[in-house]
């Protein structure tokens, strides 16, 4: 389990929490729900053996639910991941260890597969191929062409799109062919091989791109990017009851294989209670990182471990930082690097860890977690 640590100098976590339930609506639980769809997991898998579709249902906060668009519209890059890695996918993602794993791609463009190209005025080539077969929601084959347009939807200053700052150093991208794309930069940036699901998202030409040529204002409200959104993930848009729930069906297309959950119904409450109340009635399965604290996971915790209910599952989302207040900056012992390392020794990590987060956790003396690579360079 990955531990919430309490680190960096007088730094502590904040904790959120994954909850998974011992039963799923109609049919055997899942052991697991996969939150990384470029893993793989998850795929090839179909209903139960009794042909009875399995369900999960999730439980968020209103506030996370993406009213603005799934991705490039709106809030898409700030909410909640969940919605977006359901019904989308992109270049490449992250595995459970950290490691950048191709999704779509068919490599991880590298100085060493020749696919990442540095030129001696620091300007960049990345090349990315894409696989084979992949489609979009309604069956269209997707291409490299997608993606340039995504860029160019999301790079428009008179849309309202979520972009990141590191967007600004592309300067153009193009698709020699259906199965390449190839991105310019300005100059160097150390992620230019990281294209993940809100970083270039693919957008569906068939679907958006005659809209955009003749009205950007009917663009920035077409139904394309909520309730109508085509996409690329293991799972497509069924219905969505704005402000109540959006319940999403397994892609049997999904270029990974098709997802073993056949239906994720995604119910959304205007208070943690309400969360909190699902779960413990049996009505919500899962409630993802984010959607409760911690004191919500240890009122789980205590009542599921007394009847053998469920698993509560700590889960990493910030730092905390504490800091003693130097009221005199200029004082002589400010500056003295011995008695500022004196105070962090004077502080309590274990009474933190139990106070603030419960003892869900361990102290920690760095912002790293114990089980983190780079963790053991500090040894």
């Amino acid at each position: 389990m990955q531990h919430v640590q309490i680190g960096a100098r007088f730094s502590g976590a904040a904790i959120t929490a994954v909850f998974i339930l011992t039963a799923c609506t109609s049919g055997p639980a899942p052991r697991a729900v996969s939150g990384d769809p470029a893993s793989g997991a998850g795929s090839g898998g179909q209903s139960t053996s009794s042909g009875t579709p399995k369900t999960l249902r999730m439980g968020m906060l209103a506030g996370s639910e993406p009213t603005s668009g799934i991705v490039v519209m709106g809030q898409s890059g700030t909410g909640p991941p969940e919605h977006g890695f359901m019904l989308h996918a992109g270049l490449t993602n992250y595995d459970e260890a950290g490691t950048l794993q191709p999704w779509i791609a068919t490599s991880v463009p590298s100085l060493e597969n020749g696919a990442w190209q540095v030129a001696p005025d620091g300007r960049m080539d990345v090349t990315w191929k894409l696989r084979p077969g992949v489609r979009w929601h309604d069956g269209t084959p997707l291409t490299a062409a997608d993606f340039v347009f995504g860029l160019r939807v999301q790079l428009d200053p008179e849309l309202p799109t979520t972009r990141a700052g590191f967007l600004n150093l592309i300067s153009s991208a193009d698709a020699p062919d259906d199965s390449t794309l190839v991105i310019h930069w300005k100059q160097p940036y150390i992620l230019g091989n990281a294209a993940g699901l809100y970083d270039v998202p693919a957008v569906p030409r068939h679907i958006m791109a005659d809209l955009y040529a003749s009205d950007k204002q009917a663009t920035i409200n077409n139904p394309y990017w909520t309730t109508q959104f085509v996409g690329l993930g293991p799972y497509r848009m069924s219905n969505w009851s704005q402000g109540t729930e959006m319940a999403v069906v397994a892609n049997d297309q999904y270029f990974l294989g098709r997802p073993k959950i056949d239906r994720v119904i995604v119910k959304y409450f205007g208070d943690v209670n309400g969360v909190v109340a699902g779960v413990l009635s049996g009505d919500i399965d899962v409630a993802p990182v984010g959607a409760l604290k911690a004191s919500e996971l240890v009122t789980l915790k205590n009542q599921w471990e007394a009847n053998g209910a469920g698993t509560t599952l700590p889960g990493i989302s910030g730092t905390r930082n504490y800091r003693f207040q130097y009221r005199d900056p200029a004082a002589p012992w400010v500056r003295d690097a011995r008695v500022r390392q004196a105070l962090s020794s004077m502080l309590d990590r274990q009474a933190i860890v139990d106070t603030l987060i419960f003892g869900l956790t361990t102290p920690a003396y760095t912002i790293l977690p114990t089980d983190d690579p780079v963790y053991k360079l500090l040894e």
